[in-house]
């Protein structure tokens, strides 16, 4: 990649068909591939709980050239899906489901 593509963050709420999504700042462009495809890039973004449902979110990600606004396909072995590539399930429950299912084991 010559030119810093858009990168986004997904929550997908599949229950309530809801969906967050969050633009993230890191530079993709250091991760070349290739021989260097064991190198890793660790990819941060705070995000506020407040607002977002109970339940099990799925999270994906997705680049998006900056002029056509078409995604940009990942050279891997993972197929994009709707919402982009899946990394991840993050589950959010309310403190006294937690305590409660902690009592409970």
């Amino acid at each position: 990649m010559y030119k810093k593509p858009d990168l986004y963050l997904i929550l997908h709420q599949e229950e309530e068909k809801q969906d967050y999504v969050y633009q993230l700042t890191e530079d993709v462009r250091v991760l070349s591939g290739g021989k260097d495809k064991e190198d890793l890039l660790t990819l941060h973004k705070e995000i506020s709980l407040k607002g977002l449902e109970e339940g099990e979110y799925s999270l994906f990600f997705f680049l998006k050239d900056t002029d056509s606004g078409m995604h940009i396909q990942l050279a891997n072995e993972q197929e994009e899906e709707t919402y982009g590539y899946g990394i991840g399930s993050l589950q959010i429950e309310t403190m006294e489901k937690t305590v409660e299912a902690f009592w409970k084991r």
